[in-house]
């Protein structure tokens, strides 16, 4: 990057380096059983996640022209959570054509991070008190549910539903709790209503609503600091609160494959990344994620699988959808896009396939962030042996090497112009074999109740 200061010209070239070890263990428990001869069942299902991540940074940037300096920086940082879920459910079926789902679920969330950051200066590593410590946030959820399926003599479905959740989250720092505690209850009631248009069923109307809760992934809680460049860097957010949405959607579904979905999304307090600067006449650029006060956003998708001649297989998805945002300064941004994807497979000899398929993403804005049109297409060659058990296959990821994201942010009488590299052309050959051997051994699957909160720990 460049500095220009009344003319007197800084050019300052920045490296930066990282290693991130991942560690995951996960156990569940089931126990199941029948309550009478109509398929209700009570389930018990017991999970626990451990995630320990570890990251490692350097960063060194040299300064030549009018300044000309070094600046020196590392940091490590531990982050540990363990994740404990536990659900009782029972499933009475009432009558041949109803059910009713009602159950308890609870879960218990104990993050801890260390970070240690430090600076090189007079050939030793000094720690910046300020950015290093000891940091904890701990979330209890506790959650009930009950849900009414039945089918009418006109193949009408419906299903009702409501769950309540309690949640209390604790975040604190160096041992001192943080002021604003999370302590709330929340209603989420849903409907969903199916109506054939005909006798087959080929056609269909879906009606539904559901209100939801989105909390943030467990990283964007960290507040760890990561230089984006020598002038601005990214951190997480322990206060964050959550994302309640309500959803409305009418789905045409005909063929039976293709579909067409029309809906609105309301969302409150949603999750935005966000531009500012450390302080009023800092000329450090933060990018933190926060709350903004809310967002709509209107959307209609279509997807439409077609077998275009026997050698020719088409999948496309097109979604097009108007977003209206209002972040914490009262600013407004409206903004209308589309987002298109298309997977085609061709059949060019017996076992021999091309696949080609295609990502565009039109410009939108989110929070005081812009992102620049992108665009993406991939190709890959197949071959299948054996039986089908063994496919080799070349491929090309990013054939134009698009696979860059543009973002521009403005807050407050700065600007700013980020290049992500999402992802880089790739080139590469793989060989997949489909292992199938011995007598097929029939097992019970063991389910979990954690899907909500390891995803939360998926997005790490």
């Amino acid at each position: 990057m460049t500095i220009n200061n009344n003319g007197n010209i800084t050019n300052i070239a920045s490296k930066y380096g990282f290693l991130t070890s991942n560690q995951r263990v996960s156990v569940s428990a089931n126990y199941f059983r029948n309550l009478d001869t109509l398929g209700s069942i009570f389930k018990l299902m017991f999970d626990y996640n451990n995630s320990q991540k570890d990251d490692y940074n350097d960063y060194n940037s040299t300064y030549t022209g009018f300044m000309t300096f070094d600046t020196t920086y590392r940091s490590d940082v531990g982050t540990g959570n363990n994740l404990y879920t536990i659900n009782a459910d029972f499933d009475i079926h009432v009558g041949k054509v109803s059910k009713i789902a009602t159950g308890l679920k609870y879960s218990y969330n104990d993050m801890k991070y260390d970070r240690l950051y430090e600076y090189f200066k007079n050939d030793l590593w000094q720690t910046i008190n300020d950015l290093s410590g000891n940091d904890r946030y701990t979330e209890n959820i506790s959650a009930v549910y009950f849900r009414y399926t039945t089918r009418f003599r006109n193949n009408f479905s419906l299903a009702l539903g409501l769950r309540g959740e309690y949640t209390y989250a604790v975040p604190s720092t160096n041992s001192t709790m943080v002021a604003d505690k999370q302590n709330y209850f929340s209603l989420f009631p849903s409907f969903n209503l199916s109506m054939p248009l005909n006798e087959k069923q080929s056609q269909m109307f879906v009606l539904s609503y559901n209100r939801r809760i989105r909390r943030p992934s467990f990283w964007t809680l960290v507040p760890v600091r990561t230089p984006i460049s020598e002038t601005s860097y990214q951190v997480g957010n322990p206060k964050l609160q959550p994302v309640f949405a309500n959803d409305i959607n009418f789905s045409w579904i005909f063929g039976r494959k293709y579909s067409l979905n029309l809906g609105v999304q309301i969302r409150k307090d949603d999750i935005a990344q966000v531009m500012e600067r450390a302080s009023d006449n800092s000329d450090i650029i933060v990018f933190m994620f926060k709350n903004i006060s809310n967002s709509t956003q209107w959307y209609a998708n279509l997807s439409l699988p077609a077998q275009i001649t026997p050698w020719w297989g088409m999948t496309t998805n097109l979604t097009g959808f108007n977003m209206r945002n209002t972040i914490q300064d009262g600013e407004k941004n409206f903004r209308s896009g589309i987002q298109a994807n298309m997977n085609n497979t061709f059949t060019v000899a017996k076992k021999w396939y091309i696949d080609l398929s295609g990502f565009y993403m039109s410009k939108f804005e989110f929070g005081n962030m812009t992102i620049d049109p992108m665009y993406m297409v991939n190709l890959s060659f197949k071959r299948s042996f054996w039986k089908n058990r063994l496919t080799a296959s070349i491929f090309v990821n990013d054939i134009f090497n698009t696979g860059l994201q543009k973002v521009t942010s403005s807050n407050n009488g700065a600007t700013t112009r980020t290049v992500v590299c999402n992802m880089l052309r790739q080139a590469g050959f793989s060989i997949r074999y489909n292992f199938k051997a011995g007598k097929q051994q029939k097992y019970k699957r063991v389910e979990s109740g954690a899907a909500e909160e390891t995803s939360r720990l998926n997005a790490q």
